[in-house]
């Protein structure tokens, strides 16, 4: 971990007075700062606010807007539930692929925009989202 982003992570915990029930605050923040939430910055949130880094990494897995990876500025997500399936998801993704050059899941070489799955995003009734 660099010293900028440790120095970055303990004064989100501290402004947020170390409490755990921010957890979802301090892991945002820390992704807009340096577009992930590195492993190395789970381990001291955890450390900061008294948790087990399981709950921190927990978190950060379970949100896809959330990543352990750095992503590209602009991250583009596509829903992937079955309602999407069945109303042309398939066709948006690979012509977004196509157009960008990249796959799902990838980034572009300049870092400038990611590709990726998402689950349901509440947006069923404007299918595919």
């Amino acid at each position: 971990m660099t010293r900028k982003m440790e120095t970055f992570v303990e004064s989100v915990c501290k402004k947020v007075g170390n409490d755990p029930a921010r957890l979802m605050d301090i892991v945002r923040a820390v992704q807009e700062k340096f577009g992930c939430v590195s492993h190395e910055a789970i381990d001291r949130i955890a450390a900061a606010i008294g948790s087990h880094r399981v709950e921190v990494e927990s978190c950060v897995s379970f949100y896809s807007f959330l990543s352990r990876q750095p992503r590209g500025r602009v991250v583009i997500r596509l829903c992937n539930d079955i309602v999407d399936e069945l109303s042309g998801m398939p066709a948006v993704a690979e012509a977004l692929s196509a157009e960008l050059g990249i796959a799902m899941g990838e980034t572009t070489p300049d870092g400038k925009i990611s590709l990726e799955y998402t689950p349901c995003i509440g947006m069923c009734d404007q299918a595919p989202a």
